[in-house]
């Protein structure tokens, strides 16, 4: 069974209380029905509810287990993306927390579109990111940072021992060459340009702060669709599975 996220105020005296989307989602996709048994990530906790009875609004559920949360993989996935124009960013937020990563943070770059004045779209992500995660049966929601300028980045990897840290551009040796012959690092941080990629500029500084440039082949990608492949093909070369039951 999936995994819905339920914030910790949903914990009631011994019971937990869904409500808002969440109730919506179980009545009308999941069919919930008094009896039935569904799985709740609250905090760091991952719970087995028994529905004990259907309400106006809302849904009481009974505590039949918990245990704590598993790994989200067998390797950290952090993604730097240039931030994306229109849905793109929204398309991309919830892909790549199907697949498993840690750490989306957008990165405002020369060649990035800035968002309107007044517009805050992260805490639309981090509802994307939680929604991506909801199908798949990961017990970690991709956590979504605020958006940061591409020179700040070494402030985030200076404590960041033990990773990989890849640009990606089409100047690059093969992912796939590299892989073979890299030490498998503990976690991977994979840098994406925007539409038009980075400035030679960026490139040169990203290379400064210890990044490794490799491309996917000589096809040229959107820039949400290199982010999936690139993150998506790390993945599954090492063979990063979720935990099962």
């Amino acid at each position: 069974m999936k995994n819905i996220f339920l914030d910790s105020d949903s914990l009631a005296g011994g019971c937990v209380i869904v409500k808002g989307d969440d109730y919506h989602y179980l009545r009308n996709v999941r069919r919930i029905e008094a009896g039935d048994l569904f799985h709740a990530v609250i905090s760091s906790r991952r719970y087995t509810l028994m529905v004990s009875r259907m309400e106006e609004g809302r849904i009481v559920c009974s505590i039949k287990d918990e245990r704590g949360i598993r790994p989200v993989t067998e390797i950290g996935l952090y993604v730097y993306q240039g931030l994306l124009k229109g849905k793109k960013m929204d398309l991309l937020t919830a892909r790549l927390s199907e697949l498993g990563v840690l750490n989306l943070v957008p990165l405002l770059t020369e060649r990035s579109v800035p968002p309107a004045a007044g517009e805050s779209r992260v805490q639309r992500w981090r509802k994307l990111a939680r929604e991506g995660t909801k199908v798949t049966g990961l017990e970690t929601v991709m956590d979504v940072s605020e958006p940061v300028p591409v020179e700040t980045v070494y402030s985030l990897l200076s404590n960041r021992s033990g990773c990989g840290i890849i640009l990606f551009s089409r100047d690059g040796e093969r992912l796939k060459t590299f892989l073979n012959t890299a030490v498998r690092p503990e976690s991977y941080h994979l840098f994406y340009g925007p539409e038009g990629g980075f400035t030679e500029e960026e490139e040169t500084m990203l290379r400064d702060f210890g990044a490794r440039t490799c491309s996917l082949g000589a096809s040229t990608y959107r820039a949400e669709t290199a982010a999936l492949v690139g993150t998506g093909f790390i993945r599954l070369f090492h063979n990063t599975e979720v935990i099962s039951e």
